[in-house]
C-alpha cells in the first residue's frame, strides 16, 4: 500500500509544469512596458510641475514690477513739464516741441540696436525715483548701460550691467544727461565709449549724493529673468492739476544664454538652436522657460 502512494505520489510531481519561456517572456514583456509607462507618467508630471513653477515666477514678479511702477508713479509729485523744456531747450523750435509732448524725453528714453527693433536698455524718470535697466538682447550684444552715481559719503560708485535698478532722481537727471541738448536722442546714451549714465553731480555742477539704488528686483524667483523690453507711452497731463498719467508695457522672461537658445518675441515659447540639424527645436529647456507681457497705467499727485 505505501509502495501504491508512493507510486501515485511521483506520478503527480511528473505531471506538475512550470512556466515556459513563451510565458515568461509575455510576463517580462508586460512589466517592461507598464514600468515604461510610469516613468513617463511621472516625466510628464515633472515637467508639467517644473514648467508651472517657471510661469508662476514670471506671473509673480511681473506683478511685483507693476506694483513697483504704480506705486512710484502714483507717489511721484506733480511734473512741471513746461520748466523742464524751459530749462533744459536753447531755442523756441525745441521748446516748443517738448511741451508738445509734455517733455517725454525727460520722462523715458530707450536704447536700440539700430538694425533691428530690439531694445537694449533705457531710463525712466518718474519725480522721486528713477530707474534704469539692461535687457536680455543689450547684454547678449555686449552693450549695456551702467549708472555711476556719488554715495552719501560722497565716493563715486558705479551699477555695472544692471538688470534693473531704483535710484533716487527728483531732478530727472538720469533723463536729462541721457539726452542732447537740442531735445533729441543723443543714441548710445551719455558718454558712448562705455555706455554709461552718469548722475554724480547735478547739472550745475553741484555734487549730487544719493542712497544706494536698489537692484534686487528680478530675483523674487530662483530661476534668473531678465527684461527684454520696458516701455512707457508719451504721458497725457491735465493742464489745472498737472496730473500725469502714465502707461506703459514690459515684457518679463527667463534668462536664456545667447549660444544655445533665445526668447521669440512672438509667442511663449523658447526655441533651443540645434546646431547640427540647423533648426530651432523645442528642448529640455523648455520646461524652464517662460515669457509674459504686461502692461501697467498711474497717474502722479496733482498740485
Amino acid at each position: 500500500m505505501k509502495n501504491k502512494n508512493k507510486k501515485l505520489k511521483e506520478t503527480s510531481s511528473l505531471n506538475r509544469q512550470g512556466f515556459t519561456v513563451v510565458e515568461i517572456t509575455l510576463v517580462m514583456a508586460f512589466i517592461a512596458v507598464l514600468l515604461i509607462a510610469i516613468a513617463l507618467v511621472i516625466s510628464n508630471i515633472m515637467a508639467v510641475y517644473q514648467k508651472g513653477l517657471t510661469l508662476k515666477s514670471v506671473d509673480s514678479v511681473g506683478r511685483n514690477l507693476i506694483e513697483e511702477f504704480t506705486t512710484a508713479i502714483n507717489s511721484a509729485p506733480s511734473i512741471d513739464t513746461a520748466n523742464l523744456c524751459r530749462t533744459h531747450t536753447n531755442d523756441d523750435t525745441t521748446r516748443e516741441q517738448c511741451e508738445a509732448n509734455n517733455a517725454y524725453k525727460f520722462i523715458f528714453q530707450s536704447r536700440e540696436a539700430n538694425s533691428e527693433a530690439l531694445q537694449y536698455s533705457g531710463v525712466l524718470c518718474t519725480g522721486n525715483y528713477s530707474y534704469i535697466w539692461n535687457t536680455q538682447y543689450g547684454v547678449q550684444a555686449g552693450q549695456s548701460l551702467n549708472l555711476e552715481y556719488r554715495d552719501k559719503s560722497g565716493n563715486k560708485q558705479i551699477v555695472e550691467r544692471p538688470s534693473l535698478a531704483r535710484f533716487e532722481d527728483k531732478n530727472y537727471l538720469a533723463c536729462a544727461v541721457s539726452m542732447a541738448s537740442n531735445y533729441t536722442y543723443t543714441n548710445n546714451f551719455v558718454n558712448q565709449s562705455n555706455h554709461t549714465v552718469s548722475i554724480i553731480n547735478l547739472e550745475n555742477g553741484q555734487e549730487n549724493p544719493i542712497a544706494d539704488p536698489e537692484t534686487n528686483f528680478l530675483e523674487g524667483s530662483e530661476l534668473p529673468l531678465m527684461l527684454y523690453e520696458l516701455t512707457v507711452f508719451p504721458i497725457s497731463q491735465d493742464s489745472v492739476t498737472l496730473r500725469s498719467f502714465f502707461s506703459g508695457t514690459f515684457i518679463l522672461a527667463t534668462e536664456q544664454q545667447k549660444d544655445d537658445a533665445s526668447i521669440t518675441r512672438t509667442d511663449d515659447l523658447c526655441k533651443v538652436q540645434n546646431a547640427d540639424a540647423g533648426t530651432l527645436d523645442i528642448g529640455s529647456r523648455f520646461n524652464y522657460c517662460a515669457i509674459n507681457k504686461f502692461n501697467f497705467a498711474a497717474r502722479t499727485a496733482g498740485v
